[in-house]
């Protein structure tokens, strides 16, 4: 599982990169850099969790970042997540990580399906973003996973997992 995990966290790491590029050469869409914001950020109280903490009070997953903020914490919050998998064996992603839900539930989901719902809510908010983005400019941001395997050579793709 962790190979898997690490592989697809190098597409998420590509595809953000993707979008993030597009978003700096069209820095007057607001609502789209809220999007984007919220895609980096949701992964914040995840981290803290993963790692066995409790999430701070202060951790917002809606934060309104400029682009350079986004830009500044996108590769931070990616190198988290990535350094989590590498350090993890598949007992470690196998864990029952428990998270306070509203209303004092508790919720128990492994790690492995955490760094599932990750991964599919990034995937959520760039689609998004795609949309939005042809809408608006008739423009495609390459940032799907098949544009991703045909794109990056797969020596390439090896070094970034």
């Amino acid at each position: 599982m962790r190979d898997h995990f690490r592989e697809m966290f190098a597409f998420e790491r590509w595809a953000n990169h993707q979008v993030l590029t597009w978003l700096l050469q069209h820095p007057h869409q607001a609502e789209m850099r809220k999007i984007f914001a919220h895609l980096i950020a949701e992964n914040l109280p995840w981290l803290y969790l993963l790692r066995g903490h409790h999430v701070p009070a202060g951790i917002n997953p809606e934060p309104n970042w400029s682009l350079d903020e986004c830009q500044r914490q996108l590769p931070t919050v990616m190198g988290a997540l990535e350094s989590f998998i590498q350090s993890s064996s598949n007992d470690t992603l196998k864990s029952i990580i428990r998270s306070p839900g509203p209303n004092g539930v508790v919720f128990e989901n492994t790690a492995t399906e955490i760094l599932t719902s990750l991964l599919n809510h990034a995937e959520h908010h760039r689609g998004q973003l795609l949309h939005l983005i042809a809408r608006e400019t008739g423009e495609y941001v390459p940032s799907l996973y098949l544009s991703y395997l045909r794109k990056v050579p797969a020596e390439e793709r090896l070094l970034l997992a």
